[in-house]
């Protein structure tokens, strides 16, 4: 079920949940600049990242560019690589990586 629907994303995918994603996203990181620890440590991040901060209105900014088929482009260029797989429990149960990289590919 997991391959079926990674694979039928970059088809599936609407304005609305991008819209939606990008709202999220953007109330997320306005959110976290409320705590001075966290605007030290994104400051740090984007320093050694960057090489200079990052203004929030230019992230905010670049949050609203992200665009539908923007992402579905990256969904498609992810979905072309090989596959990483990691599991927990049971591993005799897991179905063969080569079975479950071909559904993906």
């Amino acid at each position: 079920v997991l391959c079926d629907t990674v694979v039928g994303l970059p088809d599936s995918l609407t304005e609305d949940e991008v819209a939606r994603a990008r709202a999220q996203l953007r109330a997320g990181t306005l959110m976290s600049m409320e705590s001075t620890m966290a605007r030290c440590e994104q400051l740090g991040q984007h320093l050694l990242t960057f090489g200079r901060p990052i203004p929030v209105g230019e992230i905010v900014a670049r949050i609203e560019e992200v665009s539908l088929p923007a992402v579905r482009r990256t969904v498609e260029r992810l979905l072309a690589s090989r596959p990483t797989v990691a599991a927990l429990g049971p591993l005799a149960a897991l179905e063969p990586f080569e079975r479950i990289a071909a559904r993906l590919g």
